[in-house]
């Protein structure tokens, strides 16, 4: 979008999650006055982690944990300008099913390439 002369208008955006953040900040620039409204009691959407302390802090990823490089890719990108905290997770880990066993190694290379 491109606009003649920058706009005095007024915007909500519904949601504080990652694409929120990039419209308030894109309206932003084209001069709107932006209001961002979330109803939970945390922002981010679906990218959401829980301390929890105890003998030694852990945390539990609630959500949307990961973004796969931040080079060319939008919502990384957007992070890194926000100023959110990124975490670089190792290339390959356990991956284990809701019954605790382990994820058959095949199935999950053939799965790498549906998705």
């Amino acid at each position: 979008m491109i606009l003649a002369e920058p706009s005095n208008g007024r915007v909500i955006v519904i949601g504080a999650r990652l694409a929120s953040f990039a419209a308030a900040r894109k309206l932003t620039s084209f001069g709107f006055e932006v209001m961002l409204l979330e109803g939970r009691k945390h922002v981010g959407g679906r990218v959401y982690k829980k301390d929890r302390k105890g003998n030694k802090v852990t945390t539990a990823d609630l959500g949307g944990i990961a973004f796969t490089g931040t080079l060319g890719n939008p919502p990384g990108l957007l992070a890194l300008q926000l100023s959110y905290t990124l975490h670089k997770v190792r290339d390959q880990y356990p991956l284990y099913c809701a019954d605790g066993k382990p994820v058959d190694e095949y199935l999950d290379y053939k799965i790498n390439f549906i998705v």
